[in-house]
């Protein structure tokens, strides 16, 4: 009776082990352990960037992705707040879990005026993994603005030409919501600005 008893038991145990092994079996490719991988490909870092542009790269997980977003704050503190935009992701007929991901940002559409920006990319899967990466650019859709303050023009009939010796100067302003490289000032000897006769560049000049 022991021995039956024995047997049934051992019996049962290995019934239990091969449920339990073909259990683990089964759900291994059901369960998501990993956070998902992405990469930005698209704008490069500290890029400078005009009219429309898309924010684009590739993602993997070993399970579903649930939600990707993409937000959009200013780094320069001259405007709060932040934009938030959708990401479309495409994955591959096999049913591979991989693939490439975009979001098209349009500055005048979205309010996004010009200036420094960080672009948030966060990826959440289905199994409660979350990934998040950042990539640093900067918007320029206008032209700086410049005022010459002297000599003064002589379009202006109620405004005194100003006379100069050998040597003169240019006096004026320029702003911009971004840096301003080059100030290019280009010297003609006739109202057709036909004939040019020197060229004075201004480097990194601040506003």
């Amino acid at each position: 009776m022991k021995c039956v008893f024995k047997f049934l038991s051992i019996g049962l145990l290995f019934i239990f082990a091969v449920i339990t092994i073909s259990c683990e079996i089964g759900l291994g490719p059901s369960v998501d352990t990993e956070t998902p991988v992405i990469e930005i490909l698209s704008p490069e870092a500290d890029a400078i960037i005009r009219d429309q542009f898309a924010i684009r790269g590739t993602w993997s997980d070993d399970g579903d992705i649930g939600s990707a977003t993409v937000s959009i704050k200013r780094t320069d503190k001259k405007q709060s707040g932040e934009h938030k935009f959708d990401i479309s992701f495409t994955k591959p007929s096999n049913g591979e879990s991989k693939g490439t991901w975009s979001a098209i940002i349009n500055p005048f559409k979205a309010n996004i005026i010009d200036g420094s920006y960080v672009a948030t990319v966060s990826f959440s899967d289905k199994g409660g993994h979350t990934v998040i990466q950042d990539r640093s650019f900067i918007i320029d859709n206008h032209a700086p603005v410049i005022i010459l303050q002297r000599p003064s023009s002589s379009k202006d009939p109620s405004t005194e030409i100003d006379s100069y010796g050998q040597n003169f100067t240019l006096v004026g302003q320029a702003a911009d919501d971004c840096n301003i490289s080059l100030i290019e000032v280009n010297i003609f000897s006739d109202p057709e600005l036909t004939d040019l006769k020197a060229t004075v560049p201004l480097k990194n000049v601040p506003n």
